[in-house]
């Protein structure tokens, strides 16, 4: 929305239908954005980006320092949810009975830290956390000393979480406590994970939070990964001492038994005995130009027998395909 516009709508009086809005902004039109926000009462949640100077530029997440000058308290009081770059969150948590916030953008660790430092200056207990950019164990640590109310946690993963500085893929020390099953490459077929290309990335993070590499808020009880469930491409591997040479496949990868993924969900049922649900939800990928994308989602799903479910649903976008009990398995 233009300044214009915003002006024009405020005029129009208190707006108390409106409880969410997703906006876009220019850098120095925080003026007659808060006008209209002050027109919204009753709003709830709020989603903004800053835009440069073109008006299709691209998000600007690095230069945002003055971008949202302080605004009272008494502007949007009910606002529950707030989903911007780091200067709307630091603007929008203070003095408002915020739950959930989704961050789309860091390029500063300091920064992010001053963002986890105010957050006890909400009204409320923050109980979802939406992270929109890469991160490492240091930042996730800092996120479970100062939120140890979270409920839900959602992250973006990529290869670069689960390599060293160096670009080398972490080792997964076979010793460390909890015990985790080790997997035999060259068992029997039916016994891995497949596809393990679908498997391979985010079970491989969760096997280095079940042995205490990255930690999470004790609390938790829903992890959500968003990912590429089909990130290996043929002939590479992350780990390629593990390619099975007998595969037929050549993207082998990191395979994991159905043995190896019951003891990292058992271990993480001990860690973390709140947590009931790993959702991994498939980035959109482009297939080609006029073509649609491919959407896949897995849910791991604990009950209260303490049995972990895998429910794995493959969707199109043009044609959706009815849950098939193969895509369907107990641990």
């Amino acid at each position: 929305m233009t300044p214009k516009v915003f002006r024009a709508l405020a005029k129009q009086g208190s707006l108390d239908c409106l409880v969410h809005l997703n906006c876009k902004t220019k850098r120095g039109e925080s003026k007659a954005l808060y006008a209209f926000l002050s027109a919204c009462p009753k709003l709830l949640s709020l989603e903004v980006d800053i835009r440069d100077r073109h008006e299709h530029g691209p998000v600007i997440h690095g230069d945002e320092d003055g971008a949202f000058p302080p605004i009272s308290v008494t502007t949007v009081p009910l606002l529950k949810s707030i989903q911007g770059p780091r200067a709307a969150i630091e603007t929008f948590m203070q003095g408002r009975p915020i739950e959930r916030i989704c961050l789309t953008g860091m390029w500063s660790l300091d920064k992010f830290y001053n963002v986890l430092s105010r957050i006890s200056k909400t009204t409320s207990i923050i109980f979802t956390l939406v992270l929109q950019f890469h991160f490492g164990s240091k930042v996730l640590s800092k996120v479970s000393q100062t939120t140890a109310s979270l409920k839900k946690l959602r992250l973006h993963l990529s290869i670069s979480n689960i390599k060293d500085n160096t670009g080398e893929i972490l080792p997964i020390p076979n010793d460390t406590a909890p015990k985790i099953a080790n997997d035999t490459v060259y068992g029997p077929k039916s016994n891995f994970l497949e596809p393990e290309n679908v498997h391979a990335l985010y079970l491989t993070y969760l096997h280095m939070i079940a042995i205490g590499t990255v930690k999470l808020p004790d609390g938790l009880e829903q992890l959500e990964l968003k990912t590429r469930l089909d990130w290996i491409p043929k002939k590479q591997s992350i780990y390629p001492q593990l390619t099975d040479k007998n595969s037929d496949s050549e993207e082998s990868g990191k395979r994991y038994t159905l043995e190896t993924a019951r003891s990292i969900f058992d271990a993480l049922s001990s860690l973390y005995p709140q947590m009931t649900c790993v959702l991994v939800v498939n980035e959109e990928m482009a297939v080609g130009y006029g073509k649609q994308y491919h959407y896949h989602s897995l849910a791991w799903r604990r009950n209260r027998l303490g049995i972990w479910t895998c429910i794995n649903y493959p969707e199109e976008v043009q044609k959706k395909r009815p849950l098939n009990e193969e895509y369907c398995f107990n641990l």
